[in-house]
């Protein structure tokens, strides 16, 4: 997964409910990857592609921390904190 972001990566956070991965960085942009489906049976290197992002997540500030939620009733929400001092919701949409 390297090359996506331009600074660097403060936080990850991998969904035990439907195994997307989301990163939040210096860069400010947060990230969500999901598992290529040619790739499901390689347990030794699974394969993963850009499905989201979000440019200018928290202004100007960095992304700091990132976290999906634990449940499969609210799966698709994420949590993040930055510099700026706030936490912000946000809702993945397929």
């Amino acid at each position: 997964m390297g090359g996506y972001h331009s600074r660097c990566i403060y936080s990850v956070s991998w969904s035990k409910v439907h195994g997307r991965i989301a990163s939040g960085s210096g860069d400010n942009v947060i990230r969500v990857f999901e598992q290529d489906k040619s790739s499901q049976n390689e347990a030794d290197s699974p394969n993963f592609s850009l499905v989201a992002s979000v440019s200018s997540a928290h202004g100007v500030a960095d992304v700091n921390c990132i976290q999906w939620y634990p449940t499969e009733k609210h799966s698709n929400w994420l949590a993040t904190a930055g510099d700026d001092g706030i936490v912000r919701i946000w809702r993945y949409v397929e």
